[in-house]
């Protein structure tokens, strides 16, 4: 297994293994240290490519027992993982995770939920990644 690369983010301080399981697998450990209210949180995922239908798969879970499945796609040089509809009463809750503003040395990660099935969303958090020198 690879170290992988650290990467500095706007909170916290995440450690990406790039290649584990053969390099198939992304392995992202996120750990918010500096941010009064989310300090203490931790949160790990694993994503792979499917090759069957170009899509991403994401399995995320945290310190707080949650544990999310995403399925993702690139649209528009963004990649966005969404979960599936979850009705509550009334409400349609979907969350999505887009990456864009792309590159070799950076990039940005938007966490966001909708009540209503996606027509609207609400932004969570917004992590600015960039690679350590």
């Amino acid at each position: 297994m690879s170290s992988g690369t650290i990467l500095i983010v706007l909170f916290g301080r995440v450690r990406i293994l790039y290649k584990i399981l053969g390099g198939n697998v992304l392995q992202e450990n996120l750990l918010v240290e500096d941010n009064s209210n989310l300090a203490g949180y931790e949160g790990k995922s694993w994503s792979v490519f499917n090759t069957r239908d170009d899509t991403w798969r994401q399995t995320w879970v945290d310190n707080q027992s949650g544990y999310i499945e995403f399925k993702g796609v690139l649209e528009d040089n963004r990649k966005i993982f969404r979960t599936k509809i979850k009705v509550q009463g009334e409400k349609d809750f979907v969350s999505q995770k887009v990456f864009y503003n792309i590159s070799p040395n950076s990039f940005t990660w938007d966490w966001m939920r909708s009540e209503n099935g996606g027509e609207d969303w609400v932004l969570l958090w917004r992590i600015y990644y960039k690679r350590q020198e």
